[in-house]
């Protein structure tokens, strides 16, 4: 036997682990490529070293597919569950919904407020002005559009 046959008969047993829907493209193009390798000057060993390879593909497609035939296990039975209670099935989704509603509303209100910046130019120097006036005991007293107009008449402030 040839490593060139051996090789395609470990795709050919190897195939048998990968799920049935995605066995013949998977066996095709194992097939195509150790031909390709076996046109090449690959050494007779290297071949076959690189059926190996096959192998391991198969066991990971395998593994995959159990994992996606778990999900949609998972799903039906879900479904199943959900149809029974709807009692249950409404009040989980009215739940969902309002904390979804709420996290999106809190986020909206922190991005606008603290993550993006106001929408001055150098917002770094916007200051609060305020004025005291001692003799009255009032030291935080907010600043009328008059004061605004004097002390911008002012050289220094």
């Amino acid at each position: 036997m040839t490593p060139l046959r051996f090789a395609l008969a470990l795709v050919r047993v190897t195939a048998r682990l990968v799920p049935r829907w995605q066995r013949s493209d998977w066996q095709r193009e194992w097939n195509a490529e150790l031909q390709h390798h076996a046109m090449d000057a690959m050494p007779p060993g290297g071949i076959v070293h690189r059926s190996t390879g096959a192998v391991a593909d198969a066991v990971y497609l395998s593994s995959q597919a159990m994992q996606l035939d778990l999900l949609f296990r998972d799903l039906t039975l879900a479904w199943r569950n959900a149809f029974r209670r709807p009692g249950f099935t409404m009040l989980v989704v009215l739940t969902l919904a309002l904390g979804i509603g709420v996290n999106s509303a809190v986020f909206a209100l922190l991005d606008g407020v603290l993550l993006r910046p106001l929408p001055y130019r150098d917002p770094s120097r916007i200051v609060f002005v305020w004025q005291t006036l001692p003799s009255k005991n009032v030291m935080d007293l907010e600043a009328t559009p008059f004061d605004f107009v004097a002390w911008h008449e002012l050289r220094s402030l």
